[in-house]
């Protein structure tokens, strides 16, 4: 007899917790999606690098603008500085990438250099 009691009991453990996973909710409980999220966050100038069509709203400073060639050969010969390339451009910046191999014979050994730098205002 106690080892039907012993099975009863670990089958009472197993159906627990299990109860009311096989009833499923109604379908007026569950939320719209609409309801849950309230904005969709990104770039909504259609101009930007980064423009998200699904976008409804958009933080300051969230869309990217690249310089064209010809704002960034102006910028090169009359050595703008990056205040006033804002000015054009209200988010801007440069990239630079330096990459020298030698031999050291002091260690013996090929010596790979990379030195990367980037600014974003």
């Amino acid at each position: 007899m106690t080892r039907v009691y012993a099975l009863l009991a670990s089958l009472i453990l197993i159906a627990s917790p299990m109860a009311g996973c096989t009833s499923s909710p109604e379908i007026e409980d569950i939320p719209e999606i609409e309801d849950i999220v309230d904005d969709i966050l990104g770039c909504m100038d259609e101009n930007a690098e980064n423009y998200a069509e699904n976008a409804t709203a958009e933080l300051l400073g969230d869309c990217i603008y690249l310089a064209s060639m010809e704002i960034f050969i102006t910028a090169m010969t009359e050595q703008m500085e990056i205040d006033e390339m804002l000015e054009i451009i209200p988010r801007a910046g440069y990239s630079m990438t330096i990459t020298t191999s030698e031999w050291n014979t002091d260690m013996n050994m090929q010596m790979d250099t990379v030195i990367e730098e980037m600014v974003m205002a």
